[in-house]
């Protein structure tokens, strides 16, 4: 029971307690469910010795007789009577006046009886008395603790010592030849007129009615007014007994006013509201929320059955959720009695989700049942579980970014070692020696190591890129004769572009890998014959769709999306595409960073990309690189390739891993060069300042300890003003780039390289090419 439900119980009992009428409420079955004392007392039995039991078993027969059809016609019929004159079960010498009428419910359902009973033995008796004796009247009237007043032909002409005090008046001269109607209020009046009019001295008295009597210092007391019609010295007179019920008023009101709260605050409340009886399952009280949450018209639902009737359509979902709600309930398990997030499909046909409890109350034959719609609350829920997943995997795909470009670098100087080792070894072995096929193997193993190396640098955006202005159109053109090759006859591939994209400023070599990467994921997708379809297109991006693309920003970008008819994946597989060595091929089938060297090619250059695909429908790859918004340098024409010559300059060669600064001395010192080596920052600043000669070339490491290959080179530049520098890195050359490492016309090599390119690197710096 809720503390408001406490209140009004208190409530009703203290109005119980304090009126002066016997007051019983009986339930349909005639049973008493609630007597106050003067009730009681008139059947000879304490109060709680009537609650539970029929009214037959409390009543001697003959008063059941008499009883029973008037509580039949209003339970059944609904009717009411008034102030009917019925014996007393403890004493057939008292007289009491009985009122009934039903108790309806919200519904206008009749859910009793209430039935009231007045004791006017005294009223009567003090009535006889009147006719035998006016002095003996007096005696015992002036004594009444109510205001009786007798009125002849409307003029007061009696009043005893209540009246005084009812009235205000000092005296009884105030009141006694004074017209009745200045003791009421103008409103009351008519009505109290009415019931002088009404009754006759056979018909007994008129019923009480709810009026205000005017006092003589101005205020007004809510009171009840009875008139018994009588004679007096053989006149006839009215008899006004009239009762002061003011704390009655402000009790009703009061109540009154809590129910207006609780009906109001239930209607308020986030939640919907239904009482029923457990016995029989009828409603006795639902609210309009429970009705509207369930998507059925407030006020059409009957009952419990009816209820399943109308928000359960299916039939077997219907029982199955009759026997749930069953099992809960005979489980006596309070928490299996509360359903959170369950999905239900409403009686309008609507998709919701609800949290639901069904609260028993046994011994009053109840259940509370609420309902709650939580259906943004879930899909609020759900968004942020999603954004959460997205935020977290690109977190985790960042630190395993940063360790594969770490290895990648480690690994590169390792690789270019063996690279430039193998070369110079097939340099002095004639292709006749049975070393030499196995050389070449040794080559082609770390070049073929060289590719891994360079896709993880492309996942951890640590690769060398040369970004220039073009338009995607153009050059995705260009890849669509490889791209056809790539995927064979059994697929087709089409190309979609469209009007005016665009310009965006990009590595061309990394769009052809993106495209030869997504290529190949399609052509391993489809299983026999497809297609894959690329496209461009300029799109904006706003603040909603970022929302559920974290890695996304606002802004406007050109897509290239590339989508293919094989057979989809999953969510789960969805999630880890991008991760670097996960794949869905079998063992040796691939290295899992095709994807992931797209994944991080993409944002190296501030794009992002989304994947939309499920099982048996294909999958669709969306790359958003941003628009170029400078202005858009001509074409450059393309040079024919220059032969390398051979040299004859000066280079100073800083490389802080040994193996590799032997084999970079030993391939220059070949070509004809005259190479000073030194293993770090401070032994090349000493070398150079000691060389007698020019130093007209700088092959530097950019990650080294104590100074890096940026600063060197600024302060040789300081002692050899025409030096041309050409770093080395297994790291991003853009990152270095951005800290000012390419200026003065510097090149840059990614390591590892083999030793055609470190030769042509150098004599087209050399050559400032």
């Amino acid at each position: 029971m809720t503390p408001a439900d406490r209140l009004d119980e208190v409530i009703l009992d203290s109005l119980m307690g304090m009126s002066p009428l016997g007051i019983a409420v009986l339930d349909r079955d005639l049973r008493y469910v609630r007597i106050n004392a003067p009730a009681a007392a008139a059947n000879g039995l304490p109060s709680d010795a009537h609650l539970g039991r029929s009214v037959r078993e409390i009543v001697r027969p003959d008063v059941w007789a008499i009883i029973e059809p008037l509580l039949r016609r209003v339970t059944e019929q609904g009717e009411s009577f008034s102030d009917l004159e019925l014996p007393v079960a403890v004493d057939p010498e008292r007289v009491m006046l009985s009122s009934a009428w039903p108790l309806r419910g919200t519904d206008g359902e009749i859910l009793g009886v209430v039935v009231t009973r007045r004791d006017i033995t005294a009223m009567r008796r003090i009535t006889e008395n009147l006719r035998e004796s006016e002095e003996r009247f007096r005696a015992v009237v002036e004594l009444a603790p109510n205001c009786v007043f007798i009125v002849d032909e409307g003029e007061v002409t009696y009043a005893n010592a209540m009246a005084l005090r009812m009235s205000g008046a000092a005296g009884k001269a105030e009141l006694i030849g004074h017209p009745l109607r200045d003791r009421f209020v103008p409103e009351s009046w008519d009505d109290v007129q009415a019931l002088m009019r009404s009754p006759s001295a056979e018909d007994g008295p008129a019923a009480p009615r709810p009026l205000t009597l005017r006092r003589l210092d101005g205020g007004s007391t809510a009171v009840d007014v009875s008139v018994v019609p009588t004679t007096l010295g053989g006149r006839p007179v009215q008899f006004l007994v009239i009762r002061d019920v003011s704390r009655q008023r402000r009790a009703e009101e009061e109540l009154r006013r809590r129910s207006r709260f609780v009906e109001t605050l239930l209607e308020h409340l986030p939640l919907g509201l239904a009482v029923n009886e457990i016995s029989t399952g009828r409603q006795l009280y639902i609210g309009t929320k429970f009705e509207r949450t369930y998507g059925v018209e407030p006020g059409s639902i009957e009952g419990v059955d009816d209820f399943f009737e109308k928000v359960y359509r299916d039939p077997i979902f219907r029982e199955q959720m009759r026997t749930r709600i069953m099992a809960d309930l005979m489980s006596g398990d309070i928490d299996r009695m509360h359903w959170e997030d369950i999905p239900i499909t409403t009686a309008s046909g609507e998709q919701r989700v609800i949290s639901a409890s069904n609260i028993p109350l046994p011994e009053q034959d109840l259940m509370i049942s609420t309902v709650q719609d939580v259906t943004d609350r879930k899909r609020e829920e759900d968004a942020r579980l999603r954004l959460q997943a997205q935020v977290e995997q690109i977190q985790r795909m960042e630190s395993v970014g940063r360790l594969a470009g770490g290895v990648a670098h480690d690994f590169n100087n390792m690789l270019g070692v063996i690279l430039a080792s193998a070369e110079l070894a097939l340099m002095k072995v004639a292709p006749s020696d049975p070393l030499y096929e196995e050389l070449v193997e040794i080559r082609k193993s770390a070049e073929r190591s060289a590719a891994l190396t360079r896709q993880l640098l492309a996942f951890a955006r640590r690769q060398h890129a040369d970004p220039v202005v073009l338009d995607l159109n153009d050059t995705v053109a260009g890849e669509m004769r490889m791209l056809q090759r790539l995927l064979g006859e059994s697929v087709d591939v089409t190309f979609e572009p469209a009007d005016s994209v665009w310009p965006v400023k990009v590595d061309p070599t990394q769009v052809a890998s993106i495209l030869t990467n997504l290529a190949l994921n399609a052509r391993h997708a489809i299983a026999d014959v497809g297609h894959v379809t690329i496209a461009t297109g300029n799109c904006s991006v706003d603040a909603a769709f970022c929302e559920a693309h974290v890695d996304a920003a606002p802004g406007e970008y050109v897509c290239l999306s590339v989508r293919d008819t094989g057979r989809g994946m999953d969510e789960a597989t969805r999630a880890r595409i991008f991760e670097p060595f996960f794949t869905t091929k079998a063992l040796g089938e691939g290295t899992g960073l095709g994807l992931a060297s797209v994944y991080g090619a993409v944002r190296q250059n501030e794009g992002f990309i989304t994947v939309e695909s499920e099982p048996g429908a294909g999958a669709v790859f969306a790359i958003y690189l941003p628009r170029f918004e400078g202005e858009v340098p001509p074409r450059r024409p393309v040079e024919p390739a220059v032969p390398v010559s051979r040299g004859h300059e000066t280079i100073l060669v800083v490389e802080d891993e040994p193996a590799l600064l032997r084999l970079a001395q030993r391939v220059l010192q070949n070509e004809g060069y005259e190479v000073l080596a030194a293993s770090g920052p401070v032994e090349a600043l000493r070398i150079a300042s000691e060389h007698p000669g020019a130093v007209h070339l700088l092959l530097a490491d950019l990650v080294m300890p104590v100074m890096n290959g940026r600063d060197l080179a600024a302060a040789l530049l300081e002692l050899l003003p025409t030096l041309r520098p050409v770093f080395m890195s297994g790291h991003a050359a853009d990152v270095f780039a951005s800290r000012g490492a390419f200026q003065h016309g510097a090149k840059f090599l990614q390591k590892p390289f083999d030793t055609r390119t470190l030769l042509a690197t150098v004599r087209s710096a050399l050559d400032g090419v």
